[in-house]
């Protein structure tokens, strides 16, 4: 009898584990804010950064680039709820003009924008 009711007993725990496990963080202020850019080899890569009332500086920006699986989990952590701006520039500190963020490939875009929503976090487009 016990060994029929196993499976079901560790699918309720890997469950329970990952209900636990997501949305750890108190949501943000202000929200949080994401940036994609494609690095030197041509991979999309990307930022989430805290919101605030100023544009970030392009080497704020870039400082802790994120995989599209980090994002993911980042997007896991976040609470339910939580705002993330998809923001399309950042202050380019040589000249003070904004520098513009590119909105990745509608596939790419589309996968982030999937997983966002199945995580309960309201993704806001800003990228023209």
């Amino acid at each position: 009898m016990i060994r029929k009711k196993l499976p079901l007993i560790l699918i309720f725990f890997i469950f329970a584990f990952l209900i636990i496990g997501c949305h750890t963080s108190p949501k943000a202020f202000k929200g949080m804010e994401l940036y994609s850019w494609q690095d030197n080899d041509g991979s999309w890569v990307f930022s989430i950064m805290h919101g605030t009332n100023r544009l970030k500086t392009v080497s704020e920006v870039r400082e802790n680039p994120l995989s599209m699986r980090d994002v993911k989990t980042e997007f896991c952590q976040m609470a339910t709820g939580e705002q993330v701006f998809w923001m399309a520039n950042a202050q380019d500190p040589a000249t003070g003009e904004p520098q513009a963020f590119p909105y990745p490939p509608e596939v790419v875009a589309e996968e982030i924008e999937t997983f966002a929503n199945a995580c309960g976090v309201e993704l806001i487009n800003l990228c023209p």
